[in-house]
């Protein structure tokens, strides 16, 4: 038989192993239809090298493919060695051509740039598009350490996920940048091989874009422009989509804080910023599932979706060691982290999902000390909160579907005439261990995804409470609060009208409140929404207005009957001049749009004279009543039937 020369051998078993990071399918099958298929697109996919591709059609002979065994992997061999060993051995360099075109393109189908390293990381063979992402032809590449073409601030973290590989087996997808010296590239996608049994070679397949399995959407979305990985929303999505799709092998959620990362960033400049926080996502993402499944929620708080073997005491070390080197002052972050496990065996995935989305949000937003939910405070670890969770929504699902719970009122009192208005509907949960506060079950079943199913049901309570009051002669105008994430969902809205149509009756005298609006997307769609509770006489409420920066978009883009002005600036109205005067503006805005307005806070005769000054026609607070069960106790509680409307200019 003909030896083969190094060069040759080499690009076979580099083809070969690159073939092998994508597909774990008999590559001998489905080699011929693959090329054919990339040969019929060939110059549709600009930025392809596909000339090898075109090569290997043209020049290998036609002949009749006869049927192989898939090849068996023996114990302690890599596929590519199973592949030599379960097929036929190429005999003849007609042979060889047709192994290689079939291995070329496959490896090409999901790569630009192919490169096979030695030990030392030093590039060996490259093939592809490497002068359109590195400014050098292949030729060029070969003999160059191929860690001089990734930009500065991320070869540390991927030498260390490289050599993290010299066990052998598949590097998952990493997201890396590369450099011609003068400019860098768009982040590229890094996956390949390393195979103790070819030498302890590297090979690597690098395709342009980033992004990962079909699955999971477009995940180039919603990123953190410095680091490159998740925000948090994305990231919680990711884990719901790997949940739904469900896995053979468990992994973790590892949660991590960074001790004095905001200081750290005061005592760097923009560019040590940047770089840092690229540094950072690039030694993240390489212990992440798929290399990208991590995220970076704020400064000092990231997330990991690892598998069970991720090494995350030696991540810890990575973070405080590239934190201190790029510290002025030498000082670094402390990494603190929590894990659990995600296991579809213990939970149901919808459980599950909403155990980590509520873990991830207490995480970030109870970060100040002030909360509950602290990594100091929580010695046993994420797996009791996630227990306790699935626990706690499984009871308050129960809850709801009994109703086992109670409904307060407190008034919104006409502050000319003193007289409730209306009265809005609180929730009281009989059961304390469920939630100890009204804030806290909302916001509790917002994060855990089940507002939808209390929303509906409080509509249901407050309405056959109206209906069997009126049969008693009593009618009041009740408003509901709804969050935004119930008005997003369709299923809801269908639900709501549906019920609404049962209760006719209560027309007029039914009133919603929106809340949470800040964390509506589609605000078009749920104006629809709005627009269709209006026709059918429906009053809606826009609350906490002013409290976020998106507040006066959200009162342009939603048609809305009143305005419940957020506590803060009737508390700032109190305190100055300067907050008087925001305090007036904001009423005078919606006396225009001819939105009536509703003051919080209202605790003591001089808040109620301060709304009155600035044109605020009702207020709501401890000043007239706290929320009660007994609607009764409240003086003058016969509420007015009528619209509500803006106090006119001349009653100011």
């Amino acid at each position: 038989m003909k030896a083969f020369s190094a060069s040759t051998r080499r690009r076979r078993n580099l083809y070969r192993a690159v073939a092998f990071v994508k597909t774990r399918i008999d590559l001998w099958d489905l080699a011929a239809p693959v090329k054919r298929r990339l040969v019929r697109r060939r110059g549709r996919r600009p930025g392809r090298n596909l000339s090898l591709i075109y090569w290997a059609h043209h020049d290998r002979p036609r002949r009749q493919r006869t049927a192989r065994q898939r090849p068996k992997l023996r114990s302690g061999a890599s596929p590519i060695t199973a592949a030599s060993e379960g097929s036929t051995a190429p005999s003849s360099q007609g042979d060889l051509r047709g192994e290689r075109d079939r291995f070329v393109a496959l490896a090409f189908c999901a790569a630009d740039i192919l490169l096979e390293l030695d030990p030392n990381l030093v590039v060996v063979y490259a093939a592809g598009a490497t002068k359109v992402l590195t400014g050098a032809a292949p030729d060029d590449i070969t003999g160059r350490p191929f860690l001089n073409i990734v930009v500065s601030d991320e070869r540390d973290a991927l030498r260390d996920a490289l050599l993290g590989a010299d066990g052998g087996g598949r590097i998952g997808e990493l997201a890396v940048r590369l450099t011609d010296g003068s400019r860098d590239s768009p982040p590229v996608g890094l996956s390949g091989y390393h195979l103790p049994d070819m030498n302890g070679h590297y090979f690597l397949a690098l395709r342009m874009g980033m992004g990962g399995k079909a699955e999971f959407g477009d995940r180039r979305r919603g990123r953190d422009t410095e680091s490159g990985l998740f925000d948090r929303e994305s990231f919680t999505d990711l884990a719901k989509a790997r949940l739904a799709r469900g896995a053979d092998d468990p992994y973790r959620l590892t949660l991590l804080r960074l001790e004095d990362m905001a200081g750290l960033r005061g005592r760097l400049d923009a560019e040590g910023r940047r770089s840092l926080a690229a540094t950072l996502g690039t030694c993240l993402r390489a212990a992440s599932l798929d290399g990208d499944s991590a995220a970076r929620f704020d400064d000092e708080h990231y997330g990991v979706l690892h598998g069970l073997g991720a090494d995350i005491e030696g991540l810890k070390r990575q973070i405080e060691t590239y934190s201190t080197e790029a510290d002025p002052a030498g000082r670094g972050v402390t990494a603190n982290a929590l894990s659990v496990d995600i296991d579809l065996a213990e939970m149901s995935e919808t459980e599950l999902a909403k155990a980590m989305v509520y873990a991830i949000n207490r995480f970030c937003d109870d970060s100040d000390g002030a909360g509950a939910f602290t990594l100091g405070k929580l010695s046993a670890g994420l797996d009791d909160l996630m227990q306790d969770t699935v626990t706690r929504i499984g009871r308050l699902k129960q809850a709801i579907e009994a109703k086992a719970f109670d409904v307060a009122f407190q008034p919104i009192v006409d502050l000319g005439s003193l007289r409730p208005h209306h009265f809005e509907a609180l929730v009281r949960m009989r059961d304390d261990e469920i939630v100890s506060h009204a804030y806290e079950f909302v916001t509790f079943a917002e994060d855990t995804g089940i507002i939808c199913e209390f929303d509906l049901a409080m509509c249901a309570r407050v309405l056959d409470w109206m209906a069997e009051t009126s049969l008693q002669g009593h009618k009041h105008v009740v408003a509901v609060n709804l969050s935004g994430h119930s008005l997003a969902s369709p299923d809801f809205v269908a639900k709501l009208h549906a019920l609404l149509k049962t209760h006719s009756a209560a027309g007029p005298n039914l009133m919603f409140e929106l809340t949470e609006s800040a964390k509506i997307k589609d605000l078009d769609a749920v104006n629809r929404v709005i627009a269709s509770l209006r026709a059918a006489g429906h009053q809606v409420c826009l609350d906490d207005f002013g409290a976020g920066a998106a507040a006066f978009r959200y009162l342009r883009a939603l048609e809305v009957d009143v305005v419940k002005i957020d506590g803060a600036y009737v508390r700032n109205a109190r305190e100055s001049l300067r907050g008087r005067a925001f305090l007036k503006a904001m009423a005078g805005l919606c006396h225009d749009l001819g939105i009536a307005t509703v003051g919080e806070m209202v605790e003591d005769e001089t808040t109620a004279d301060i709304l009155r000054d600035c044109g605020l026609r009702y207020g709501q607070g401890y000043l007239f009543g706290r929320p009660s069960t007994n609607i009764g106790a409240f003086e003058a509680a016969r509420t007015e039937i009528g619209s509500l409307r803006p106090l006119r200019r001349a009653d100011r």
